[in-house]
């Protein structure tokens, strides 16, 4: 997968690191887990409720091994 990173004032300040991202099955949401694969994220763990987000918009992104997502109404026990 060839994701080029926007523009960025702070090169590879996420390479290596383990984020959480809120939201990240929905449209806006994706996009940033598509770019913190760009920017070498270690880990990618999304939660989303589904309300508005879909797994197919992070199939891309689930390509790289490298993104976990936990639909929030499911596992909550994993949340606390």
């Amino acid at each position: 997968m060839n994701l080029l990173p926007v523009n960025s004032p702070y090169p590879n300040c996420l390479a290596g690191k383990h984020v959480l991202v809120t939201g990240g099955a929905g449209f806006v949401g994706s996009h940033i887990v598509e770019q913190l694969i760009a920017h070498d994220a270690a880990t990618i763990t999304v939660v989303d409720n589904m309300v508005r987000g879909r797994p197919a918009n992070l199939a891309r992104a689930m390509q790289s091994n490298r993104v976990r997502l936990i639909r929030s109404e499911e596992h909550t026990s994993e949340l606390q």
